[in-house]
């Protein structure tokens, strides 16, 4: 499981948790750290304690130590929002069109014509999708800027857009470690240049409200 201050993922947690303690059972929590040699770990553990199954959300659908892992556990495995289809396991997949479809089009609506996106890496299926559909809404394939949706790599990636795009009017940001990032260099940038370029959250966060 990611990092539970992705308020999804929490929300997540809740349902679940509440559902298994109305049949008595207890929901083990295990967070790989953002990283494949955490995730594995994280999965070995659980399953030394005897879980009965596993509803995970891959950092790297492309892992293959990974596959090997969970391919061998004979517990029941559920995905949240990743295909990773070489893997034996239940989905529950996430439409991210109309999200996407619909900050850009009130942007486009409001005059923001030249809009960025930082997005989920596209080794997972978030970030894959959510760029086709900002890429079919705008046409600007070249506006993207994928990677981990960590603080740091939100920096990165919005000085990245910024100094490449010198007519964005607005990026839309995946991730509230990533917003937090991009508000960062927005607001040291503020105070030397006084300009204001809107960041749009792709979903809802503390950080974003």
């Amino acid at each position: 499981m990611p990092c539970l201050l992705i308020e999804a993922y929490f929300g997540v947690v809740h349902v679940i948790a509440t559902v298994l303690r109305s049949t008595d059972r207890t929901l083990v929590i295990g967070s790989a750290g953002s990283t494949r040699r955490g995730e594995l770990v994280a999965v070995r553990k659980l399953l030394q304690r005897g879980v009965d199954g596993l509803i995970m959300s891959l950092g790297d659908e492309r892992d293959s130590a990974m596959k090997n892992e969970l391919n061998g556990t004979g517990v029941p495995i559920v995905l949240l929002d990743r295909d990773a289809n070489q893997i034996e396991a239940d989905r529950i997949l996430r439409d991210h069109r109309p999200a996407i479809t619909g900050i850009v089009s009130k942007l486009i609506v409001g005059g923001r014509s030249v809009i960025g996106l930082l997005s989920h890496p596209d080794t997972i299926r978030p970030g894959r999708e959510v760029g086709r559909a900002f890429a079919a809404a705008t046409g600007a394939q070249g506006l993207i800027r994928s990677g981990p949706l960590t603080e740091e790599s939100g920096a990165a990636r919005m000085i990245d857009l910024i100094e490449s795009e010198p007519d964005l009017s607005a990026v839309i940001v995946c991730g509230p470690q990533a917003q937090k990032g991009a508000l960062s260099v927005l607001r040291s940038r503020r105070k030397r240049e006084q300009n204001a370029l809107p960041i749009i959250a792709n979903a809802d966060s503390a950080v974003a409200r």
